[in-house]
């Protein structure tokens, strides 16, 4: 299994770079490549406009490789192709910026039936995706302005029911990081 991680935009809603913010003592984007690591055999984070950042942030991070899109203002879906073009086998695909999502919830995507699965939490779908080898096909030949819901809807998914509020909840602004700091702060 490998894991495509979406690092490469702007974080123009955060006003800075989001990804170094620290969640629980490690920055954001090092809580997710670990949680990925601990289950995949290569995790692949696609970076863009802070590339160096992102290197930077990552570069003790075992089973862990930097894929650069140089077109990553064409959209999310570019960073998508541009990091599913490196898997090999069976993949999960998230964004960078959902600093919650439980272990268990990767192994239950895993160790589901379907050629997509997508998690859910009280009927809500969240991230991550899980996609089978076959999809990196589709993927690469989809038209660059597309985007994953197009293809969803094409194929179709299986919905996997997690006990995981995680899966539903990204950090965009600084609001969103207060939010998540007081989520932590409750379930303590």
């Amino acid at each position: 299994m490998e894991a495509v991680i979406l690092a490469a935009g702007l974080s123009s809603r955060a006003g800075d770079f989001k990804l170094a913010w620290p969640i629980e003592g490690k920055p954001l984007l090092v809580r997710q490549a670990e949680l990925f690591a601990g289950v995949c055999d290569r995790v692949y984070v696609v970076a863009g406009h802070w590339l160096n950042e992102v290197r930077e942030l990552v570069r003790d991070c075992p089973r862990v490789e930097v894929v650069e899109n140089p077109d990553y203002l064409e959209g999310m879906f570019s960073s998508v192709q541009a990091g599913v073009a490196r898997v090999t086998g069976d993949f999960f695909i998230c964004p960078s910026d959902y600093p919650a999502i439980a272990q268990e919830t990767l192994a239950a995507l895993a160790g589901a039936w379907g050629q997509v699965r997508i998690p859910t939490f009280d009927g809500r779908r969240g991230h991550p995706l899980f996609m089978t080898a076959d999809c990196q096909a589709i993927i690469a030949q989809e038209p660059r302005d597309s985007n994953l819901r197009n293809i969803i809807n094409r194929l179709g998914f299986t919905g996997v029911p997690v006990n995981d509020e995680g899966i539903l909840h990204d950090i965009d602004t600084k609001e969103d990081y207060r939010n998540y700091q007081e989520r932590s702060r409750r379930r303590e």
